[in-house]
């Protein structure tokens, strides 16, 4: 035993159980079944997704004014992004950005969201055992984006500011994997005729509430 051989009781902290996503009966609500891209680790039950413009698979969508650190819908940068078109990312993110894809660059500026339009990525290619390096076609044209700034990316989902589109929430969790390997997931989406727990809903912000056409009632949310 870690603590001794003498007879002990060692109790560990209770956690609760996931949350309840419908109100409503999961039966009748429209749902199908999509393919999400790989890279962003485990996604719980309740994630907002949108659609990646190019690859047609879902990601994570990116809540409006989100640019920070341990949030698995961005990846940041592992260094300060020149005035130039590559970035540092970490390795475990790597695979969510395919070639071909446009690339969204987010940092953060006294509190405001500042967004660069990266245009495709062109390549992708791991640089050391944690990290990889993109390369983009649309020069950032400044040295705003640092680490200090919470500089990060993600895939484009809407082709205008701020180029994210909420449109599905996943049924259940799933993991997409994370590294040079990660393969993805199948998963099903929720899409409508459904009341949902607000509360159980990831990065359901007022934006997505509006791409979504859903109603805010009380502790739940109406999906028509």
């Amino acid at each position: 035993m870690a603590n001794g051989s003498t007879p002990q009781i060692n109790r560990s902290g209770e956690t609760p159980g996931p949350k309840r996503l419908f109100h409503s009966v999961r039966e009748i609500a429209l749902i199908k079944d999509k393919t999400v891209d790989p890279g962003y680790g485990v996604l719980l039950a309740g994630t907002v997704m949108g659609v990646a413009t190019v690859s047609g698979n879902l990601v994570p969508y990116v809540p409006t004014g989100l640019a920070a650190y341990g949030e698995n819908c961005v990846a940041p940068a592992l260094a300060d992004i020149p005035s130039g078109t590559t970035m540092s990312i970490p390795l475990d993110a790597m695979n969510r950005f395919v070639v071909g894809e446009n690339l969204i660059i987010v940092h953060n500026n006294a509190g405001t969201q500042v967004l660069h339009d990266g245009g495709a990525i062109v390549s992708v290619v791991k640089a050391t055992d944690y990290s990889a390096t993109i390369t983009f076609t649309t020069t950032t044209g400044d040295t705003d984006s640092t680490v200090a700034a919470f500089a990060s990316a993600f895939v484009e989902t809407d082709p205008s500011t701020p180029f994210t589109k909420a449109l599905y929430i996943l049924d259940k969790d799933t993991d997409t994997g994370k590294g040079e390997d990660a393969k993805g997931a199948n998963v099903s989406v929720v899409i409508s005729n459904a009341i949902l727990y607000t509360t159980s809903l990831i990065h359901f912000d007022a934006a997505a509430v509006t791409d979504m056409g859903a109603v805010a009632d009380g502790q739940h949310t109406i999906l028509k």
